[in-house]
């Protein structure tokens, strides 16, 4: 089975037909994973993830990949959204969490201000990584989400500790 996390952009290409057009039992044809931004238990640990609206969507996969092939590799997802309905996978994420010792979620939330499911409820920035991170660097991180927090969050690593090297990224426009 394939699940595919789509949000649809208004006059976009594919996904508003994938949104509008595509429904569960249709057939599509996929490739993949490619190009880089893949992590394997070869890849190693701690696994920072951080992501922003349908970027949490390549990031949920990395988790999923490792609950399902039983690997023990911490993993810390930060992601923001509108609000937790906004927030994709928000169900999987929570069931994934009482199910992975390894895994934690840290949600923030930028438009619903007294959501208590939210630790933060702002953009990613600079101060919730460090609060997030405790001090303690990441072996590699993957970064998706809209261009400024892809651009940004790097730089942030980089003072933390985390050589570039290590850091992949997705931006979308």
């Amino acid at each position: 089975m394939i699940d595919l996390g789509v949000r649809e952009v208004p006059d976009g290409l594919v996904s508003p037909r994938l949104v509008r057009d595509l429904s569960a039992g249709d057939r599509v044809e996929v490739r993949g994973p490619a190009g880089r931004f893949t992590w394997t238990a070869q890849d190693g640990g701690p696994v920072l993830l951080v992501g922003a609206g349908s970027g949490v969507v390549p990031l949920v996969s990395i988790i999923r990949y490792g609950a399902a092939a039983g690997i023990d590799v911490p993993m810390c997802l930060v992601c923001s959204s509108a609000s937790f309905d906004d927030a994709l996978y928000h169900d999987d994420l929570e069931r994934l969490v009482e199910e992975c010792s390894w895994l934690q979620v840290v949600h923030s939330f930028t438009q619903d201000p007294n959501d208590p499911r939210g630790a933060y409820h702002r953009r990613i920035d600079r101060a919730l990584l460090a609060e997030v991170l405790h001090g303690q660097t990441s072996r590699c991180a993957y970064l998706c989400g809209p261009p400024a927090m892809v651009e940004n969050v790097p730089g942030w690593l980089g003072e933390f500790g985390l050589d570039s090297s290590r850091v992949h990224t997705e931006k979308y426009d």
